[in-house]
């Protein structure tokens, strides 16, 4: 079968079941990867993760993050990991990400995958969050101020974890004094490259053209300026040794931010979130379902009790959250259901170390499960929540 054969069959068959998620009232995201479990040696056999398929899930890695960089900016940023306010935000990424940690140490797992097992369980999917505080109607409300705030933490933090964390899949690298410091210089350099980074990109953006040009030249150039800058800090990423998401989503933020409230950054909103939804979205969930293989999960018991330490931890890390912050007892669970969603996110990061070896097949499909299932969940339980409430 010819690439675009299965990326036809992949893509068209993702977006059927996730109709049909959502005319159950479930979450797409859960339609779309039981597509490919559907074509892959689940079920069919007719597909695999072939290598031409693996590079269009990497470019689709590309669009997911940049996706959700440009939900925010380098001045929310600032703000969130500023001021008293933080250490309040700490509870919802910290709790979750020591009780994954430990349940995976304590039932056996190695090290590093007991780590990317603390980073799956403390994430939280910001688009995912967006979305569901949208279609709740509560977007303008505390509960969306400190969840997004909650997930924009979360989600910076974990993808610098994932990067720090990729070098350990090296066999040269066996000791953990090297590991530390080859984090560290590569961490430093991608934060000092982020730092020359956000002045580089307003100039170019101004270079290109008036901020709030009305001509169609100035707004291209703009757009195609700021695509190659993603593309250049993804690309220096790579060579410092980390994944090329990282510096997509931190080129993407700076991105956001010299293009905050222009047209050109509108239509960049717009036509990457529409790829994103449309194309790469699907695509890379479907991907994450062809790697699936028939008794390739953990043991029952493991992926029950990480997907309860998953729900509990973060639920309750979400409550005192909300509860640092000066919220009610009730608002505060809502902040917890919220921050439950996982999404599209935690299976990135899974992605990301199964495919630098970090994590064998049993627990990448076991991450997966947990993926799907919280976000699954969270819609649920915030229904239930406002009702309660209201």
């Amino acid at each position: 079968m010819t690439l675009v054969q299965s990326l036809l069959i992949l893509v068209a068959t993702a977006h059927l079941f996730g109709w049909l998620a959502e005319r159950v009232k479930q979450p797409a995201l859960l339609g779309h990867i039981l597509a490919g479990a559907i074509w892959g040696p689940v079920a069919l056999g007719r597909l695999g993760p072939d290598p031409a398929l693996r590079a269009l899930s990497d470019l689709a890695v590309l669009f997911v993050v940049l996706s959700a960089g440009l939900e925010m900016q380098l001045r929310q940023l600032r703000d969130v990991f500023r001021g008293a306010g933080t250490l309040a935000l700490m509870p919802g990424f910290l709790l979750p990400a020591l009780a994954g940690f430990a349940f995976a140490r304590l039932s056996g797992e190695a090290l590093r995958a007991s780590v990317v097992v603390g980073l799956c369980t403390s994430v939280t999917a910001l688009p995912v969050a967006l979305r569901i505080l949208e279609r709740a109607g509560l977007l303008q409300t505390s509960i969306a101020r400190i969840a997004i705030s909650g997930a924009l933490l979360s989600d910076v933090v974990v993808l610098l974890a994932i990067g720090a964390l990729t070098p350990g899949a090296d066999p040269v690298a066996r000791s953990p004094l090297w590991l530390t410091a080859a984090a560290a210089l590569k961490l430093g350099g991608l934060l000092a490259m982020t730092a020359g980074g956000s002045s580089a990109c307003r100039w170019l953006l101004r270079r290109a053209g008036p901020a709030g040009a009305d001509r169609a030249r100035p707004q291209s150039a703009q757009l195609l300026v700021a695509l190659l800058f993603i593309l250049a800090v993804a690309a220096g990423s790579e060579w410092l040794g980390l994944h090329f998401a990282i510096g997509g989503f931190l080129a993407s933020l700076m991105v956001s931010d010299g293009l905050s409230g222009t047209e050109p950054g509108r239509q960049l909103k717009q036509a990457s979130g529409f790829m994103t939804d449309a194309l790469f979205g699907p695509l890379f969930l479907a991907y994450q379902g062809l790697q699936l293989v028939p008794g390739g999960f953990a043991g029952s018991g493991f992926v029950a009790g990480l997907v309860g330490i998953a729900i509990v931890s973060k639920m309750a890390g979400g409550y005192l959250t909300g509860a640092l912050s000066g919220l009610s007892r009730h608002v505060s669970w809502g902040v917890a259901v919220v921050m439950n969603a996982r999404g599209v996110m935690e299976m990135v990061i899974a992605s990301i170390a199964f495919r630098a070896g970090l994590i064998g097949p049993a627990l990448f499909s076991t991450l997966l499960v947990m993926g799907m299932v919280t976000t699954v969940l969270t819609p649920i339980l915030l229904g239930r929540w406002q009702r309660r409430v209201g």
